[in-house]
C-alpha cells in the first residue's frame, strides 16, 4: 500500500492513547429552563443597552424632548415645532 511502517506504529500508539468523548449527562428540566431563561435575560439586557445608547443616525438636537414644543394637529398629522 505504500504506507511507511513508522506511520502505522504512530497511528497504533495514537489509537491506544486516544480517549473517547464523554457522554453528556441528561440535564434535568429545571436546569434546561434556567439555562433558557438566562439566555433570554442576556438578550433583553443587550436590547435595553442598545436602546439606551445615543443614536449617531439622529442628532441629539433633532429629536430631543427639550427642543420639541407643543404639538399641533394639521390634517390628521401631528406637527412638532422646534
Amino acid at each position: 500500500m505504500g504506507i511507511e511502517v513508522q506511520r502505522i506504529y504512530k497511528w497504533r500508539k495514537a489509537a491506544k492513547t486516544a480517549t473517547l468523548p464523554k457522554a453528556e449527562k441528561p440535564m434535568p428540566d429545571d436546569a434546561l429552563e434556567l439555562k433558557r431563561l438566562r439566555k433570554a435575560l442576556k438578550e433583553k439586557e443587550l436590547e435595553l443597552e442598545i436602546l439606551k445608547r445615543p443614536s449617531a443616525k439622529y442628532p441629539k438636537t433633532m429629536f430631543s424632548p427639550l427642543n420639541i414644543k407643543s404639538p399641533r394637529a394639521v390634517g390628521g398629522l401631528w406637527i412638532y415645532s422646534q
